[in-house]
């Protein structure tokens, strides 16, 4: 038999918990389920990630074997079934390299755009950068292929935005422009960079 003090607080447990019981039960709920949901996101993303690097896997076989009906078909699958994965967005740069090859741009720079707004490999983002500005220096969109190089890229691939902007301005008959931005250029890469000799031999065209 419970003694007076005992008695006492079970009472005050009893008060307590019909006034706090709810509370504590959703948050119970809520730490179960966030468990939970995130042991499911955790799979959901490992199973995801697995199915994303077959169908990669089956789309360079195909790039391989020239069968570019299936690099489109596989490409395309890879971003709008496993757009969060990386695999989409080198299947993004490679769909935009196949379109622009068989003279679709417009696809070819869909591609890129869609890379640049959903990737989170800033590397890749530079490279279609770059990609988009050489597809508009093509057809003469110069302002719009600028405009694509704004605000750089990553230090590793900031000569090669200057070289693309130099070959802009130089197509734009703004030859002064073009000149620094090749020199920016030089001056950007060590001296053992092969790639040096081209920006050089655009610069002694100059004058």
């Amino acid at each position: 038999m419970l003694d007076l003090e005992e008695q006492q607080q079970l009472e005050e447990l009893k008060i307590w918990w019909k006034r706090y019981g709810n509370i504590v039960l959703t948050i119970v709920f809520v730490i179960i389920a966030s468990v939970i949901g995130f042991q499911y996101w955790r799979e959901h993303v490992a199973y995801q990630a697995k199915e994303a690097a077959a169908v990669d896997v089956a789309m360079h076989n195909a790039y391989i074997e020239k069968n570019m009906n299936l690099v489109k078909a596989y490409g395309g699958q890879l971003i709008q079934k496993y757009g969060n994965t990386a695999y989409a967005s080198r299947a993004a740069l490679l769909l935009a390299t196949v379109n622009h090859k068989a003279g679709d741009d417009k696809s070819a720079l869909a591609q890129l755009n869609w890379l640049v707004s959903h990737s989170r490999d800033s590397n890749l983002v530079a490279v279609a950068k770059i990609r988009k500005a050489a597809i508009l220096l093509g057809t003469k969109q110069y302002e719009a292929a600028l405009k694509s190089l704004a605000g750089g890229g990553p230090g590793a691939f900031s000569f090669l935005y200057d070289d693309m902007r130099g070959d802009i301005y130089h197509a734009m008959g703004r030859d002064d422009e073009a000149r620094s931005s090749w020199n920016k250029s030089l001056n950007e890469m060590d001296a053992a960079n092969k790639y040096r000799q081209l920006v050089q031999m655009k610069l002694d065209a100059l004058g």
